[in-house]
């Protein structure tokens, strides 16, 4: 049985905004490794991307989630989730081979054992570093990883694919500075790689620094193989960057204080609508365009209803005794009364409502200038 929360980097308690969180960073580094040249590394992502998907529609679902923890539960009292690596022959041949295929199917207690038996049998070249790193940063060994994604680019300084391992895990560990380093030696290494251009977009989207990251996406997204994909992580930095748009922030998000904002932000989310149809991406872009509707929505501000409600009644008492006054002149009095007093109560009740009727990004505007 496969335990979600392991997968995802969750704790058991987590609630669902976190776990949410964790599933999109986790996708985010794994959707690009899809498209590496290496066969056992794109199955591998394969197999990761699939867990996440299926640990998303579990664990997001809390009807799901609930029955989910009830069989985890009984899984590892009954002593499941124990892994044993499985043995091998000792051909010098089998253990890289046999590392390489446990890490296809994300069998990373097997993959780390048959390298570490790789390394006693033909020693520590790049290649058998390179699978103890992997095999470790797929049990969350980020450290030991750490080292030996660094010890197998010390000994394979011109392989591409050493500083793709070496930034992959800099990403994991959030050591984003180090891990665009690390995409660009490799674009210097192979005059442009689209798996170091996302890895590159990536670590700049991490550090917030969406505005380098979108011309790399878009470039991508034109003239790139896997369209599809630079499409998804184009749409997923886009999303990012709306929410950058408000000039008044606090902790826990953001005020829009501006039609001006509204616009460029509404011309970000149509960007967005035409790039993906990945179901988080359409659920982030729905949550957006409420929130903007939210602030479009009018609502009273500074006014309470009764005092709305004392001015109708005070000025359509006003306006009765103007009638009252003008109808003594005739008929004719009695239609200008009308006319004045009904005008001038209108147009004080309108006045009175419009200064306090207000859309809420105008109140939020307010409210922060006051602040």
């Amino acid at each position: 049985m496969d335990n979600y929360y392991a997968i995802v980097g969750a704790e058991r308690n987590d609630p669902a905004d976190v776990i949410k969180k964790k599933i999109t960073n986790e996708l985010r580094q794994w959707q690009k490794r899809t498209n590496s040249s290496d066969l056992s590394k794109r199955q591998e992502a394969e197999q990761k991307v699939a867990l996440l998907t299926k640990a998303r529609e579990i664990l997001l679902d809390d009807a799901r989630r609930q029955g989910y923890d009830l069989q985890l539960n009984a899984f590892l009292a009954a002593g499941g989730g124990s892994q044993t690596p499985v043995t091998a022959s000792s051909a010098s041949g089998d253990w890289l081979q046999q590392a390489r295929d446990h890490l296809a199917v994300g069998d990373y207690n097997s993959a780390a054992y048959c390298a570490r038996e790789a390394r006693n049998t033909l020693g520590a070249s790049a290649e058998v570093w390179s699978l103890l790193a992997r095999a470790n940063a797929g049990l969350g060994n980020l450290n030991e990883a750490l080292y030996e994604a660094q010890q197998a680019t010390s000994l394979d300084v011109a392989n591409p694919d050493r500083q793709l391992e070496l930034g992959g895990v800099y990403e994991e560990l959030e050591q984003w500075d180090r891990a665009l380093s690390c995409y660009e030696q490799v674009n210097r290494l192979t005059g442009g790689s689209e798996e170091a251009d996302l890895g590159i977009a990536g670590s700049l989207a991490n550090q917030g620094r969406y505005t380098e990251a979108i011309p790399v996406l878009e470039k991508l997204h034109l003239h790139g193989s896997n369209k599809r994909m630079a499409a998804y992580y184009l749409a997923d930095v886009l999303l990012a960057h709306a929410e950058t748009i408000p000039v008044a922030k606090q902790d826990d998000g953001y005020y829009i204080t501006s039609a001006e904002e509204i616009a460029q932000i509404r011309i970000v989310l149509n960007r967005v609508r035409t790039l993906s149809d990945d179901e988080q991406i359409m659920m982030r872009l729905a949550d957006q365009e409420q929130y903007l509707i939210a602030m479009e929505t009018k609502h009273l501000f500074g006014v309470t209803a009764w005092k709305i409600t004392k001015t109708v009644i005070l000025w359509a008492v006003i306006a009765f005794v103007i009638v009252g006054i003008l109808s003594n002149a005739g008929t004719g009095g009695f239609f200008l009364g009308v006319l004045l007093g009904g005008g001038v109560a209108w147009l004080r009740i309108h006045l009175q409502i419009r200064n306090h009727y207000l859309p809420q990004w105008r109140i939020n505007a307010k409210i922060v200038r006051v602040r």
